[in-house]
Parts: structure tokens; sequence; C-alpha cells
């Protein structure tokens, strides 16, 4: 089974992304020790499934 939206939300929430917009979708970013920076967006659609191409 796929991850949701939903369980990338909990998981950015619990490892410490920061929430830097929420508008169309929710934008987080997280800065590692040498000082890369992530950053993902998420659906508000919590309930659907993460579509493959965007997961693997």
């Amino acid at each position: 089974m796929a991850p949701k939206f939903g369980d990338l939300k909990r998981y950015c929430d619990k490892k410490g992304w920061v929430m830097i917009h929420n508008t169309d979708h929710w934008y987080y970013e997280k800065v590692l020790n040498n000082g890369t920076v992530l950053r993902t967006k998420i659906s508000h659609a919590i309930s659907k499934e993460i579509p493959k191409n965007l997961w693997g």
C-alpha cells in the first residue's frame, strides 16, 4: 500500500521539518547539519495516496 499525503505530513511534523507556507499545499523545509536545505510540498488531500512516480 502506498503512503498517503497525511502520512508524509505526520512524518514532517515529527521529524523536525518546518512549515514555511500553507497555501494551495503545505510547504516544508529542513536544514541539515551540513547546510543542505531539503524542501517538499504536501497536498491538502491527506487521504489520497501519493502517486508512485512521486514517491519512488
